[in-house]
């Protein structure tokens, strides 16, 4: 009877390993689908940023991006203080005109 229990216990664990080998190669099976997805939709991003914009070598291209970004953060850093001068402005426009009532 103890022979025959540890004859199903190994023939257990023995199914649990092949199970678990399984669920393993499945789901770095899934994981390498979902990367291999991931490229082919960057490689297709890129094609069309390439077709728009003209540039072909990606460090160029990375390079105008992050230029650009620079150029806006400083534009709008402008337009917010220049916004808060026209709001001071306009303050100090009221509290003429009220002194002058």
């Amino acid at each position: 009877t103890q022979e025959l229990l540890k004859m199903g216990t190994a023939a257990m664990d023995k199914s649990k390993r092949r199970t678990a080998s399984r669920s393993t190669n499945y789901n770095q099976a899934l994981e390498q689908s979902v990367a291999a997805e991931k490229v082919q939709q960057y490689t297709l991003a890129f094609e069309q940023i390439q077709g728009a914009t003209g540039i072909e070598d990606i460090d160029q291209l990375v390079n105008t991006f992050v230029t650009a970004e620079d150029q806006n953060y400083t534009l709008f850093n402008y337009v917010n203080e220049v916004n808060a001068e026209i709001e001071k402005l306009e303050d100090q426009i009221m509290a003429i005109r009220a002194e002058s009532e």
